[in-house]
């Protein structure tokens, strides 16, 4: 689990992230995106392969 970098602000129910986490989540995303681009040509290249 990432560490939590979140500052609570009084008064406000939800959380703030600083930029920092939101950097972190930003790179994660783009390496699962990456991941699934990629199964996705392998499927798409074995379905033009078979026609």
């Amino acid at each position: 689990m990432l560490p939590d970098h979140s500052i609570y602000i009084p008064g406000e129910e939800e959380y703030k992230y600083s930029d920092n986490s939101l950097a972190i989540s930003r790179s994660y995303v783009s390496r699962i995106e990456k991941k699934a681009i990629q199964k996705l040509m392998e499927e798409m290249g074995k379905i033009n392969s078979n026609k």
